[in-house]
């Protein structure tokens, strides 16, 4: 009968076992376990495909590679001798029957005990129970599978029956035992393996810990557990020496290392405590019972030292505040201490800020900064830098109660009032409990920081004429008082139309004190303010440029400064240039408006002259004509520029002026609670509750209370600088004025609505320029006329002529530009652009 599968694979199997046993005999004991289950894997392999040559390679690089003395020659010889006798063998049957004879000759040599130095070693022995995939012992977790498995020397005979029955267990472990390290030695040594230092049982190098060979299995495990502890108390010693070389920035962090060198001195006496009640005979399992709850810290300990390069100070904050309901005790209570003892420092510099608006040297980790500019209030706020416990809105109020602080003892010379005040809220801010932020902490932050914005805005109004310096911006830079602005202009006309390198400056302020005279600006002369607001003001001129006039480099200027300079920042970066694009294109407004109204004038008082002479002189006729249609040109022209000055001051700075005033005034009629009311009989509307007394009726009867405060809101003073920004920023990104990123294109002309106007305003000018020669010329020819009516006057007229004409093709070209863009604005898609396209055609 032939046989089956089955039967085939379960001889192979049997013969591959067989292999293994006899091989194992041979190799030398030196080899370990991996390079042995490698070994008899390729030989095996090698042997199976009959290849001489691939014996003789595995052999000869295993060789090379595992024996090292000449112990282990002798046996590797009877391996290659094995190998070969093997390899010539050609059928399977004659293999096994070979194995089957080297099986019986170890067989054996079991039972004569004569050759146990070749082939039988004790690492051999305990094998004899492996599966066929390894040949050293599993782990414990795998030890019920023993039962299913079969002994390797089942085949070679019964070993285990030829064991001499005689033989005990003690005899067989004393000579193992007898070399192994005292208990009491690894006892002593406990101590040192704790606090990371080397003994002269285990050697530490590298931070690494070296246990002897000759210490058991089980108390090498237990060690591994507990010289944990040590490497971790190592480690930690290390790196905070080391953080603290590397000049940590921050104080939380400095503080969160000395925290943590804190409890590594706490280790250590409970090591030393520890030490001295741990006796002899304590087993290593009731040293790692005591040591386990330090373990779990010390590793606590060095995750967050770890991780201290990668977290700011306060992110370290937040964490510890999170972690304090972790759930776990160890971390919860660590998580504890630590952020009891961070926040120390952390709200010491809080309330040294609430209270005096002072900064630490080292404030990296606050979410107030000082910038690098020489400014006293020159502080930044930065958001990602608040702890998740502190709100941001009273992050935010934190801020401006220190900056406010620092404005009014400064800038405000409020240096008793500020001193009460930190007097007052020091004593409130000592009763709480800072090592959290509560509601109460919350509280106290609210009602100081509403007081202090009532004293800002109460000095700024009262002190500083806040408000009168508000409106003199409008009236002077944004040019609200025409009469002013025409005075100036008055006084200076001869100024103006000299070249701009002979203009001199004091010219100019002579020319500033005769338009205020001369104009409504008379009326805020010799006030409550001893001229304080109207000795702010100021003219200067733009950087000359070659063939500029003095219409083209004259601006007006108003001096502020602190603290008004603070919340009207005119004074800062950019601010002033705001004012000044917005005062040069109204300025070409009311210089062709000026000129306009002039020469107009002028040209009236001629055509009366003119209309006084013969009308019989041939000419006259035809030039009052001709002078009756550039006239009426020259409206046109006058009318747009008009309709465009009207259109800027209202629609668009009166407009955003008075938002502005309404903004300013807006916070305080927002916080007035509304009323109940009830109706009468006679139908007379009463309130129904007790109306409380007006705030500035209390003012003057006492001190406003904390109470009190709850009815008082006001603007701090940033929102007072983003208030009046606003304002500029509104004006200048109005579509007629803004020519920045995103502005709007006309369809028609292809430019910016700012650019197009500016084009318009100089084409008008170059108009009533030439128009203003034209009238030089008509007063020469009325001088003529009256001196001798009946002379020449061929080059008079020449010259009107050619002046005349060229104002019709100034007038035509204007023309075109006007109608290009009132299409512009028409075919926009704002409204109040489409409405001024209306008014302008």
């Amino acid at each position: 009968m032939e046989p089956n599968g089955h039967q085939i694979g379960e001889n192979v199997r049997i013969m591959e076992q067989n292999f293994r046993t006899c091989v194992l005999h041979m190799i030398p004991s030196s080899i370990d376990e991996n390079h042995s289950k490698q070994l008899i894997q390729d030989l095996y392999y090698s042997i199976k495909t009959s290849s001489k040559d691939s014996v003789s390679k595995v052999l000869e690089y295993y060789r090379k590679l595992l024996i090292r003395n000449s112990n282990d020659i002798e046996s590797w010889k009877h391996l290659e001798m094995f190998a070969g006798i093997m390899c010539q063998l050609s059928s399977p049957e004659e293999k096994e029957k070979y194995l089957m004879q080297c099986l019986s000759l170890i067989d054996k040599s079991y039972q004569s005990d004569e050759r146990e130095g070749v082939f039988l070693r004790p690492d051999i022995m305990s094998s004899q129970r492996k599966s066929n995939g390894s040949v050293y012992a599993e782990s414990f977790e795998n030890f019920e599978k023993i039962s299913d498995r079969r002994s390797i020397m089942s085949y070679g005979g019964n070993v285990w029956q030829a064991t001499s029955s005689d033989t005990t267990l003690k005899s067989l472990s004393d000579p193992y035992f007898s070399t192994m390290v005292p208990k009491t030695d690894i006892i002593q040594s406990i101590p040192y393996l704790l606090l990371g230092t080397p003994s002269t049982l285990f050697e530490l190098k590298d931070k690494t810990y070296y246990i002897p060979s000759n210490i058991p299995n089980g108390e090498s495990q237990q060690l591994h557990n507990i010289i944990e502890a040590g490497l971790l108390y190592l480690n930690l010693r290390i790196k905070v020496e080391l953080l603290k070389k590397s000049a940590v920035s921050g104080t939380l962090k400095v503080s969160f290392l000395t925290f943590i060198e804190s409890r590594l001195r706490e280790y250590n006496l409970f090591v030393n405590k520890f030490s001295s009640h741990l006796h002899p005979s304590d087993p290593l399992c009731f040293v790692y019972q005591h040591i386990c709850p330090e373990i779990l810290k010390l590793r606590t300990c060095l995750s967050y030292v770890e991780l201290l390069d990668k977290l700011r100070g306060e992110q370290l904050l937040t964490i510890f505040q999170s972690q304090k309901r972790n759930g776990d005790p160890i971390l919860e209570k660590f998580s504890s201490d630590a952020f009891a003892y961070l926040s120390q420092s952390y709200f010491e510099k809080l309330c040294n800020w609430v209270l005096s608006g002072r900064l630490d040297a080292d404030n990296s980790d606050f979410f107030v900064q000082k910038t690098k500019s020489t400014e006293e209030l020159d502080f930044t706020f930065i958001r990602e830098k608040i702890p998740t416990f502190i709100p941001s809105s009273c992050a935010r109020k934190i801020y401006i109660i220190g900056k406010s602080l620092r404005f009014l003892e400064i800038y405000c010379n409020e240096l008793e009032w500020v001193g009460n005040l930190s007097n007052k809220y020091a004593v409130q801010y000592q009763l709480l409990d800072l090592s959290t932020i509560d509601q109460r902490f919350i509280d106290i932050i609210n009602q100081q920081y509403e007081e202090i914005n009532v004293r800002v805005n109460e000095v700024l109004k009262s002190k500083f004429y806040y408000f009168e310096t508000i409106e003199l911006l409008k009236d002077i830079l944004l040019m609200g008082k025409s009469d002013f602005i025409y005075a100036i202009i008055q006084s200076s006309k001869s100024l103006f139309n000299q070249p701009s390198q002979l203009l001199e400056s004091h010219y100019l302020t002579r020319c500033l004190q005769v338009a205020v005279q001369q104009s409504s600006m008379r009326n805020r002369l010799n006030k409550s303010d001893h001229n304080t607001l109207i000795n702010r003001l100021d003219a200067r001129l733009l950087e000359l440029a070659h063939g500029s006039s003095g219409w083209d480099v004259f601006t007006l200027d108003y001096l502020i400064d602190q603290p008004l300079s603070s919340v009207i920042n005119i004074n800062q970066h950019g601010s002033r240039r705001e004012y000044l694009r917005i005062f040069n294109f109204l300025w070409r407004i009311k210089r062709n408006g000026y000129l306009y109204e002039q020469e107009w004038q002028r040209n009236s008082s001629l055509m009366k002259l003119f209309r006084k002479l013969n009308s019989r002189l041939p000419f006259l006729k035809d030039l009052l004509n001709r002078m009756s249609m550039i006239n009426v040109l020259k409206n046109q022209i006058q009318s747009f520029t008009k309709k465009i000055e009207i259109y800027c001051f209202e629609n668009i700075i009166d407009k955003e002026y008075s938002q502005l005033i309404t903004n300013l005034h807006q916070k305080e009629s927002d916080n007035i609670k509304s009323m109940k009311v009830k109706v009468l009989k006679n139908g007379v509307k009463v309130s129904s509750g007790i109306l409380k007394p007006d705030l500035r009726y209390l003012k003057s009867l006492k001190e406003i209370t904390a109470d009190d405060m709850n009815d008082i809101s006001s603007y701090d003073i940033e929102d007072l600088q983003r208030i009046h920004s606003t304002f500029l920023a509104n004006i200048l990104q109005h579509p007629l004025l803004y020519s920045g990123t995103g502005a709007a294109i006309g369809t028609y002309t292809n430019q910016l609505y700012p650019t197009s106007l500016v084009l318009l305003m100089d084409m008008s000018y170059d108009y009533i320029r030439n128009y203003s020669e034209l009238n030089n010329i008509l007063h020469e020819i009325c001088i003529q006329l009256n001196l001798d009516p009946n002379q020449h006057l061929y080059d008079s007229i020449g010259r009107f002529n050619t002046v005349s004409k060229k104002l019709i093709e100034q007038w035509k070209d204007f023309e075109n530009e006007c109608n290009a863009y009132i299409k512009d604005l028409k075919s926009d898609q704002s409204t109040e652009l489409n409405k001024l396209s209306r008014v302008l055609h």
